[in-house]
């Protein structure tokens, strides 16, 4: 369940980009395409993006992006991406809040390693500060 901080950048988010150029946000349990409610026990994002109804974006909004965190989140969405959109390369981004920007350049230097591995599920993968984030997202989404 996402916490004060994460609020803020997915409201920030769903106030950017919802209804633009055919673009839904969707943040909200009950909202979700119902493949990801059925598999809620395993996984659930803190926002999938769906362009003209088709999933093209996984973000997950991490205030302290701890190994764990980053590894665990992409290991579960790889699987659920596997077993359930087997025709679908969304981007997998994660937002890193405030707190956890000192370790960014930690993670930037591993990214490869996660993208090497779950390329095959992934179209691209980020790992970047919640603004960094906004701006790719900006231009992925022609907004």
């Amino acid at each position: 369940m996402p916490g004060h901080i994460e609020n803020k950048f997915i409201e920030k988010l769903i106030g950017t980009f919802n209804g633009i150029n055919g673009v839904r946000v969707i943040s909200k349990k009950s909202e979700l395409p119902n493949v990801f409610k059925e598999e809620a026990f395993f996984y659930e994002p803190d926002v999938v993006i769906l362009v003209d109804k088709k999933i093209t974006h996984v973000v997950e909004v991490e205030t302290d992006p701890v190994r764990k965190a980053l590894v665990g989140g992409a290991c579960t969405c790889a699987y659920f991406v596997k077993k359930n959109l087997s025709n679908v390369k969304p981007k997998l981004y994660f937002a890193i809040g405030d707190k956890g920007l000192n370790q960014l350049h930690r993670f930037q230097a591993r990214k490869k390693i996660l993208e090497d591995f779950f390329k095959m599920y992934f179209s691209d993968i980020q790992i970047d500060s919640q603004q960094q984030i906004l701006e790719l997202l900006k231009k992925d989404l022609h907004c």
